[in-house]
């Protein structure tokens, strides 16, 4: 059992607001860690469909407990603030950490100018095209330094387009400019210098705009990426599953544009020009309809000709497919973008 009511040296927050069964595969993986006696976890229900006080208790973890869903970041206050250690550590609830996790991300404070750690999420639960495409294309992974701050849009449009030829999984330890929040870790006292995670964002994007805080208050600090911590995460619920991960980001990506001017919107092209030439199609007449249509469907294989070049390099035609999966995911994130934006202004606005 860890060590609760002493003086721990990792504290790990897991929210949750699903079935204990979920929420149990979770605590067994915190607890096969190799430094489980120097560690306290700490559960807050975030309106769980049944009480927890059972499966927590099985597993030595804090519990604490929401009246209603309050949302991830104000679920993340939460479990800070209860914590006891000087460095807290964060996952989920569909995330099994494996046993080197917690002492890897510990580790890395030994470095005084390492204010946040975090590590590699690897997805499980799926198969088929989709495994494939999440392996090479994480739906979950740190925002790389090359993106942070100062960025231009010329300079963020070119790593786009050269991601889509080139594609590839960075990998070996790193600084970054944003933690996943699946498997991350930060120094308490970064928390509480910056009041901790911005409660009005539901889901989606309120780690980016922890981080993008934390860098400008801490100019020096170091945000790293730890390959050997690995998590694995849960992500069985499919093309639904993904399409519904895209619009939150994309709503917290406008959310933080709104509150942060300088990060600059996140918009994918792609999903608009394919529009448009769907339409100009649908609009025109005979043989140039069908061309036009023709263009729109044909348009992602030119645009993401990563995947019809992995499929060589596999001898497996259908990962070509893949570049359609990845129009889907934009266009998600691209509308999720519109609507947070309109709802960012109206709710930012009213408060300034």
């Amino acid at each position: 059992m860890p060590v609760v009511d002493q003086h721990p040296e990792l504290s790990v927050v897991v929210c949750t607001n699903r079935e204990p069964e979920r929420l149990a595969r979770s605590l067994e993986a915190l607890r096969a860690q190799t430094i489980w006696e120097r560690m306290e976890v700490v559960v807050v229900d975030d309106g769980a469909p049944a009480p927890l006080a059972s499966v927590c208790g099985d597993f030595g973890a804090v519990l604490i407990e929401h009246p209603a869903n309050l949302g991830l970041a104000a679920a993340r206050n939460t479990g800070w603030q209860a914590a006891k250690a000087p460095v807290v550590a964060f996952t989920d609830d569909d995330c099994r950490p494996e046993p080197e996790w917690a002492e890897v991300l510990l580790g890395a404070y030994e470095d005084p100018s390492v204010v946040g750690a975090g590590g590699e999420v690897r997805c499980c639960g799926v198969r088929g095209l989709l495994e494939r495409y999440y392996a090479l294309r994480p739906p979950i992974a740190p925002l790389e330094a090359d993106l942070a701050l100062g960025v231009s849009p010329g300079q963020r449009l070119k790593l786009y387009l050269l991601g889509n030829v080139r594609g590839g999984v960075r990998s070996g330890r790193r600084e970054v400019a944003s933690l996943p929040g699946a498997s991350m870790s930060v120094r308490r006292c970064a928390l509480e210098t910056l009041e901790g995670f911005d409660p009005a964002i539901h889901f989606g994007g309120e780690d980016e705009d922890f981080f993008f805080r934390l860098r400008h208050r801490f100019p020096g600090a170091k945000l790293v990426v730890l390959p050997s911590a690995v998590t694995e995460h849960d992500f069985s619920g499919g093309i639904r599953d993904m399409l519904r991960r895209a619009r939150s980001y994309g709503r917290g990506n406008a959310r933080n544009f709104v509150k942060h001017p300088a990060w600059g919107p996140t918009i994918f092209p792609v999903p608009f020009a394919s529009l448009a030439l769907a339409l100009l199609g649908l609009t025109a007449a005979g043989g140039r309809r069908r061309q036009w249509l023709a263009a729109a469907a044909m348009l992602p294989a030119a645009a993401f000709p990563r995947w019809s070049l992995e499929a060589l390099r596999r001898k497996n035609a259908a990962m070509s497919l893949l570049a359609w999966v990845q129009l889907l995911e934009e266009a998600a994130s691209d509308i999720g973008f519109a609507s947070g934006y309109l709802g960012a202004r109206r709710e930012i606005g009213s408060v300034e």
